[in-house]
């Protein structure tokens, strides 16, 4: 699995409240898919669709060209997930009384196991109208801490714009 170790904007206040990235019944549901072409391996747990892919799953919806999950062979949890598009996203929401959140990218990673979302190239997080705009976001959904990352540090590149982030005043109450 990829990781990404890079210096970074690290903003410890709630850009979004998400204590989890699912309503607590969702997890209970079936995971649902449509795509073109959907190849499962029963032996080794993988699973990649492709073509105008959508997975539903109580809530979450998510929308790509390419999603490749992998499933523990014994739990059939995920362990990890990649979708790809122009944009991939994933739409959820973690709390009734919040409005869904919106995740897009050219390329998103879930890692259950840490409780990371990576989302890579045009990277953007939507909240009702707190947003954060970089080349790479990163966010833990059990510390509540995002890293978002600029091209200027992702590509090395001095002339890409810097990332940015909006957030409402009544998100800090």
């Amino acid at each position: 699995m990829t990781r990404h170790k890079r210096t970074a904007i690290i903003l410890t206040s709630l850009i979004l409240s998400v204590t989890a990235f699912a309503l607590p019944g969702d997890r209970e549901l079936a995971i649902k898919g449509k795509a073109h072409r959907t190849t499962l391996d029963g032996n080794s747990g993988k699973t990649t669709l492709t073509g105008d892919v959508l997975i539903t799953q109580g809530t979450l919806s998510i929308y790509a060209d390419e999603v490749i999950f992998q499933r523990d062979p014994d739990t059939q949890l995920i362990t990890y997930l990649v979708a790809k598009g122009n944009p991939a996203r994933f739409i959820d929401t973690p709390d009734e009384s919040q409005p869904p959140i919106e995740m897009r990218g050219l390329q998103i990673e879930y890692f259950p196991q840490n409780a990371d979302i990576v989302t890579l190239g045009d990277a953007r997080l939507i909240q009702s109208n707190n947003q954060a705009n970089g080349e790479l976001i990163k966010y833990n959904t059990d510390s509540g801490i995002m890293i978002i990352e600029s091209a200027r540090v992702v590509n090395d590149d001095e002339q890409a714009p810097q990332a940015e982030f909006t957030l409402q005043p009544e998100t800090l109450d």
